[in-house]
């Protein structure tokens, strides 16, 4: 049995009163500790709640295994369906972010006041930075429609024939110039 303790990244005040990070207990089973028919079942619901949103490291916890475990066994017996949710998800964010930046936009052209058209600035840059964000996973996931093309065409062309008429001709010269070199005898 494991404990793993949560807490946030930033640097701690000396606070004795302070909350004690959440402990979340869980029995780290490997993935060959787990029957074949429950490891199906875990890869169907696991992929069915990641469309819904829900994080694998929390869904992990209900399972009585680590996050890595349930990566495990998604690549290892369900890589394309695990690839199709993701590619799923990714494209439902996408989606998702185009809409509140057009929702910031048409409320940035009727805002009342100054205060509430920053706000709604500040939402659409947010939302686009996110968006920007969503379209490099898709690039990644589904290169198909997103990735970006790079067609590379080497032509290479070379004149052979000349080259060799040449190399021939220098032949010919250094052979005459070994005949004139010799001495003739009679």
């Amino acid at each position: 049995m494991t404990t793993i303790l949560k807490h946030s990244r930033a640097p701690r005040k000396a606070n004795p009163q302070a909350a004690a990070p959440k402990e979340y207990s869980v029995a780290k089973r490997p993935l060959k500790a787990i029957p074949q028919e429950r490891r199906e079942e875990i890869a169907r619901i696991v992929m069915n709640r990641y469309l819904m949103g829900e994080q694998v490291a929390d869904m992990a916890i209900e399972f009585e295994t680590s996050d890595v475990t349930i990566y495990a066994l998604l690549l290892r017996d369900h890589e394309e369906q695990w690839k199709e949710v993701q590619q799923a998800r990714a494209l439902a964010k996408l989606e998702r972010l185009k809409e509140e930046v057009r929702l910031a936009k048409e409320a940035m052209r009727v805002a009342p006041d100054a205060l509430s058209l920053a706000r709604e600035r500040d939402r659409a840059k947010a939302c686009e930075i996110l968006m920007r964000s969503a379209q490099w996973e898709l690039e990644r996931l589904l290169r198909r429609l997103y990735g970006q093309e790079t067609n590379v065409n080497i032509s290479v062309t070379t004149d052979r024939g000349d080259r060799l008429r040449r190399a021939r001709e220098r032949i010919i010269e250094a052979e005459k110039g070994e005949i004139a070199a010799t001495p003739q005898t009679t």
